[in-house]
């Protein structure tokens, strides 16, 4: 498929996310825009104008799948290993660092496949940088955003990348005196360009662990482990004491670097003290930059409703929390269980929300991703497109918003990158419990195939 010139794409259905227009039957893509989105009498008109057509019968089309959490290169290195599996839980640096620029480069073509076979057209790396140079990984440090933008001046980048720059560690302490200096020296990019294939969005910061392995910072302690005789553990802050006080006061005053530049802020926060110190250094200029939380697994109800009144947004991954239930149920009490993940409470307390898939920790997929959430709303078992919308679009039309990118791309619209995943099914016309059943039949960003999984064609385009 060229674009060159103009092309229409035509399907049983197009889903275009677009609350006043949510249902055409073509678009007209030219220049990778969306130059048309048309009715069924302008796609007979096209069509007996002899324009190309590149048809998907009694497929669905919907605004490409937007990843808003993962940590794609690292996925793409240890792929198929992710760090849950089968068995448990998998040592995190099991695989081989990848050991010079050709290996990292491999890690984002392996992740781009793979995420290009399941419809997603952007993606949020989120943490790569400094911090990460000397890591175990070998892929989330600096090289691999090198890498990414080498790929995408050579137009070899098939997806567009979101970067929450990382000046810490991924798995330890991190060092708030080289958080400052990242900040002040590196060049974001605060401004969303239109049809940007790779953007260095914001600061990324690791405010605590995870409730598996009591880590989260908590107000009150866990369970105690068996055995147990030693003081009460309520996790701590991962950002190092400074000259202005100890970990909370650095985990603050990192934070407010972030704010202090201007830039977005996400913060790895699960526990529910992490939440409050995200609330009260990010509140004010959370709707205006669009910082968010990534996990917010134990945000008490007071702290989703302040959440959604400062429009402090957050980012969850429902698998997770399915596949770690036992693990919970040994650290924390039934009520922390009862309250774990409030995805309902985040909902209706309008709170920025988009799920995303945190790979490697499970392979990703977003149909699974979002019938674990329409099962935990009750939801699951019913057709119901007004809930389909809400579902669909906290990876469509809201993870363009977290990205600041929602004036071109998360919808079908006139004047929109042409980022387009087409399902074998409408999702609107089945009950959200069999969407991970839904196959991906094609891939296009820009207006390109970048995967192609109709019988006899070639799946997934090369580099």
């Amino acid at each position: 498929m060229s674009t060159d010139r103009p092309v229409l794409v035509t399907a049983g259905a197009v889903r275009t996310m677009v609350p006043s227009r949510p249902v055409a039957a073509g678009l007209l893509v030219a220049a990778g825009r969306i130059a048309e989105v048309c009715t069924p009498s302008r796609v007979a008109v096209l069509r007996g104008s002899g324009v190309e057509e590149l048809a998907f019968p009694g497929a669905c089309v919907v605004p490409g799948i937007n990843d808003g959490h993962a940590h794609p290169a690292w996925l793409g290195h240890r792929w198929p290993h992710t760090l849950i599996g089968p068995d448990g839980f998998a040592p995190p640096h099991d695989v081989p660092r990848a050991g010079d620029a050709r290996a990292v480069e491999a890690a984002v073509l392996s992740a781009q496949r793979h995420f290009g076979s399941l419809g997603v057209t952007s993606y949020t790396e989120g943490a790569l940088g400094p911090g990460e140079d000397d890591g175990l990984t070998g892929v989330m440090g600096s090289a691999t955003i090198a890498a990414y933008r080498a790929l995408a001046g050579a137009g070899r980048l098939r997806v567009r990348v979101t970067v929450m720059v990382n000046f810490g560690l991924v798995d330890g302490v991190s060092d708030l005196a080289a958080i400052r200096r990242g900040v002040a020296g590196t060049g974001f990019d605060e401004v969303s360009v239109p049809g940007s294939m790779v953007v260095l969005r914001g600061l990324k910061v690791f405010a605590d662990g995870i409730p598996p392995a009591r880590t989260a910072w908590r107000d009150r302690p866990y369970r105690a482990a068996e055995g147990d005789t030693g003081s009460p553990v309520t996790g701590a802050p991962l950002v190092g004491p400074s000259e202005e006080g100890g970990p909370e006061a650095a985990l603050r005053l990192a934070l407010r670097a972030g704010v202090d530049r201007g830039v977005q802020v996400a913060v790895h926060a699960t526990g529910e003290r992490a939440v409050q110190v995200c609330l009260e250094e990010l509140g004010g200029t959370a709707a205006r930059l669009r910082h968010y939380v990534v996990h917010a697994d134990l945000a008490t109800p007071a702290q989703v409703a302040a959440m959604g009144l400062v429009g402090l947004g957050a980012t969850i991954q429902p698998r997770i929390a399915t596949f770690t239930h036992g693990a919970l149920a040994a650290t924390l009490g039934p009520s922390d269980l009862d309250r774990y993940l409030a995805v309902g409470a985040m909902l209706r307390a309008g709170v920025p929300l988009t799920v995303s898939s945190d790979a490697p920790v499970l392979a990703p997929d977003w149909r699974a991703d979002l019938a674990d959430v329409a099962g935990r709303l009750g939801w699951a078992d019913r057709v119901d497109p007004e809930r389909t919308e809400v579902l669909l679009a906290t990876c469509t039309r809201d993870a363009a918003r977290q990205d600041g990118a929602e004036s071109w791309k998360g919808v079908l619209a006139p004047g929109f990158v042409a980022d387009l995943a087409v399902l074998a099914r409408d999702p609107f016309e089945i009950a959200p419990a069999a969407l991970p059943e839904v196959e991906v039949v094609a891939t296009l960003v820009g207006g390109v195939l970048v995967h192609d999984g109709r019988p006899g064609r070639p799946g997934a385009a090369s580099a």
